[in-house]
């Protein structure tokens, strides 16, 4: 009953020529990205289109469908191949945002990080990097109360923003020194 529509908005979702969720910059993010301006192929938005093909594809093999579960699988392994290359940052063992020349591109996604490794999108080799990070010798950037930060302490995602005119209307400094708990990213992303 709810396949149709939910496949209809997977299919409306902008991606990139690798399958990548794309965002040309004129929107902002959603639920507890709602303020938060990331631009190019984007990490966290690419997982969850993951997820939701990756399911669209089960349900759809599940149900005698194989041509439709087969697309939605093609879909998600579009993401899952073109991660590393988009977003993958080697020296310091996590995933970046946004892909090169994008709003936020050069900050570290905790959460992206870790949901890559939750979905088993990541490899293993980059799950144990992971891993590494957060509970290495700067874990006092990633954790705040028990609570797991969006990005490295000091860091916050940051935006100027215009109305419709183009006029500023300010800068949003979106702290992430959280309000929102993931209760499993690190026992998932150390393989726990």
């Amino acid at each position: 009953e709810y396949a149709p529509v939910v496949s209809r908005a997977l299919l409306g979702t902008n991606l990139s020529s690798r399958g990548l969720v794309w965002n040309d910059g004129s929107t902002v993010g959603y639920a507890f990205h709602d303020a938060i301006m990331k631009s190019h192929e984007v990490l966290y938005t690419s997982l969850l289109f993951f997820d939701a093909a990756r399911s669209m594809s089960r349900l759809y093999n599940a149900t005698g469908q194989s041509i439709l579960g087969h697309q939605y699988h093609v879909k998600a392994e579009a993401v899952r191949s073109s991660l590393s290359a988009a977003f993958w940052n080697e020296s310091q063992g996590m995933f970046h945002a946004a892909s090169a020349g994008g709003v936020e591109a050069g900050v570290i996604d905790i959460w992206g990080s870790c949901y890559a490794c939750v979905l088993k999108v990541a490899s293993a080799k980059q799950c144990a990097r992971i891993s590494t990070y957060l509970a290495g010798p700067g874990r006092d950037r990633v954790f705040f109360k028990g609570l797991v930060r969006q990005i490295p302490r000091p860091g916050y995602w940051e935006r100027k923003f215009q109305d419709q005119s183009n006029r500023p209307i300010g800068t949003i400094a979106y702290l992430t020194a959280i309000r929102w708990q993931i209760k499993h990213c690190v026992a998932e992303s150390a393989g726990t």
